[in-house]
């Protein structure tokens, strides 16, 4: 057996010991518990190598012992191969080597949703659209995205030949595309939406993410900026660092921006804005956050509401208050396990307690989720009420779109982008300031109806649910041919769906169209229109007194 191997048995028979000693009856001698959780650990496995009836994989044994492990703890803590270490690397550094492009899977065919910018993709002529039909030769369908990013990728300077299968070119096309290091920007909008109102969507928080933020900043600044939108909706987190190097740019020096709380007394630290910051504290601000801003952009947020430095608009955030540590095991392998808790400046936990992975129990069917108890008052330093037990709850609740099933499977299946390349392809010399007309409405129609676009409404999986129900009971044709009726009626009633959406989907194929034509910014710039979160926000901007009012009072709409 393997030194790595042994050293992986000894880590987690360490970390039973760990979890052990956390939890053991009072009295009991917690160093007794490990060593007799290592024996116990150590005979099992033995047993199963020697003596189970097939042969076994050693390593792959002691994985599924740690993965068991994790499973008793919260969702965030996991054990890591090399691939998924490359991933988080990427996620950190914002950093690797290879073409620059975003990749989706698109009727089974690895599929180009978008070129980065002066990057050797977009050098090279990739579009938004093509499918990668082989990657040196070799065909790509039915590959999973991880497996074809890692083809792709690679060490700057070596080469990769692709196939590509484009919209209205008869043959395919060959692409030999040089790797270079890429940069992922943080900022992937940064702009004037309103004379004097400055727009910054902040997608990422990695290595250089407050260098960004800064020149950014100063240039809003230059250009007149008497407000700031800060937006943070859909920005999942990153660097710790990086969240207090954010914050440090909207606060008075000194300020505390986050603490963090673990077990450990290694884990309990204080993190302060360190620099004047780069726009006066007095220039009004709003911050947009929705339920898939987490972690990083909760600590912006709730430092930025706790110290009344800007309102907060949108929907409660995400509740990933937790801080992980990577802990290496091997060259190939780590642990990120959780280690501590994120505390906003007025000593609101951000994390939402999780059950153990193993214990988590599926939702009802049909049942309602149990009511939430009562979250714990909190003050700003303004004496504003706010609320802790995880997330943070915006100053101003403004819902956005509501999908249903219709539009979720619309974007599942990358049927807008899908009908966008297919759009652009006969109409490639489409004016920036093109409008989703009805006619284009008819086109996309014709278009899903050619792809054979299909979905299920919840009433239609509740119909299908009776009727298995009703054949296992055998009871009588009467009650199948009502059923069937009601499928019918239910399949008649969807006709209608596509009007009640017709708001979403025009904007959605806008988005789609500009992003495919002009680039990422010019997608969300399309958004704008219908973007209820944000007009709400620059409303507040352009009222000085109401403004003032919510900052200061905190009377929440």
């Amino acid at each position: 057996m393997s030194k790595k191997i042994w050293i992986a048995i000894a880590l987690m028979a360490i970390l039973i010991g760990t979890w052990v000693i956390g939890n053991h009856p009072a009295g009991q001698d917690r160093y007794g518990v490990v060593g007799e959780s290592l024996d116990i650990f150590g005979s099992a496995y033995r047993h199963i190598s020697k003596s189970y009836v097939k042969e076994t994989n050693p390593e792959e044994i002691v994985v599924s012992g740690i993965k068991g492990m994790l499973g008793q703890l919260d969702p965030y803590s996991n054990f890591f191969k090399k691939r998924q270490m490359d991933q988080l690397k990427i996620e950190t550094t914002g950093r690797y080597g290879g073409l620059g492009i975003i990749i989706g899977i698109k009727e089974d065919i690895p599929t180009v949703i978008a070129p980065f910018e002066e990057t050797p993709a977009t050098r090279a002529g990739l579009q938004a659209g093509d499918q990668i039909i082989k990657i040196e030769g070799t065909l790509t369908r039915g590959e999973s995205i991880e497996d074809v990013a890692q083809k792709l990728r690679g060490k700057p300077g070596t080469k990769v030949t692709i196939t590509i299968l484009r919209e209205g070119q008869l043959q395919p096309l060959d692409y030999t595309i040089t790797r270079e290091i890429i940069t992922l920007k943080a900022i992937s909008f940064c702009d004037e939406i309103r004379p004097e109102v400055g727009y910054i969507r902040l997608s990422r928080f990695s290595e250089n993410t407050g260098k960004e933020l800064t020149q950014c900043l100063k240039r809003l600044k230059q250009n007149g900026m008497k407000s700031l939108i800060l937006d943070l909706r859909g920005n999942a987190g990153g660097l710790l660092t990086q969240a207090v190097a954010v914050a440090d740019k909207f606060l008075e020096k000194e300020s505390l921006i986050v603490s963090t709380k673990g077990r450990d007394k290694g884990q309990n630290n204080n993190y302060y804005s360190n620099h004047d910051p780069v726009i006066p504290v007095d220039m009004p601000m709003v911050v947009l956050v929705n339920k898939a801003s987490a972690s990083a952009s909760e600590i912006v947020a709730g430092a930025i509401q706790d110290w009344d430095r800007g309102l907060i608009v949108g929907t409660a955030t995400f509740g990933k208050g937790s801080v992980q540590t990577v802990f290496p095991i091997s060259e190939n392998s780590a642990l990120k396990l959780t280690t501590a808790y994120y505390y906003t400046p007025s000593g609101r936990c951000i994390n939402i307690e999780h059950t153990p992975k193993q214990k988590e129990k599926p939702k009802e069917l049909f049942g309602e989720e149990k009511p939430q108890l009562p979250k714990k008052q909190f003050r700003t330093n303004n004496g504003r009420e706010i609320y802790g037990g995880g997330g943070i709850t915006p100053d101003l609740k403004v819902e956005s779109w509501k999908l249903d099933n219709l539009s979720l499977e619309l974007l599942r299946r990358r049927m807008l982008f899908g009908f966008a390349v297919h759009y652009v392809s006969e109409h490639p010399q489409i004016d920036r300031n093109f409008e989703v007309d009805d006619q284009i409405l008819t086109l996309f129609k014709d278009f899903l109806k050619q792809k054979e676009f299909d979905y299920k409404t919840p009433e239609e999986v509740y119909v299908d649910t009776l009727k298995v129900m009703a054949q296992k009971k055998g009871y009588n044709d009467r009650i199948e041919g009502l059923l069937a009726e009601l499928e019918i009626q239910l399949e008649k009633a969807k006709e209608n769906d596509f009007q009640k959406n017709k708001d979403y989907i025009k904007m959605a194929i806008r988005k789609e169209i500009a992003s495919r034509q002009w680039g990422l910014e010019a997608g969300i710039r399309a958004t704008f229109p219908e973007d209820a979160q944000l007009r709400r926000a620059i409303d507040i901007l352009r009222n000085p007194i109401q403004y003032s009012k919510l900052i200061r009072k905190g009377d929440r709409e």
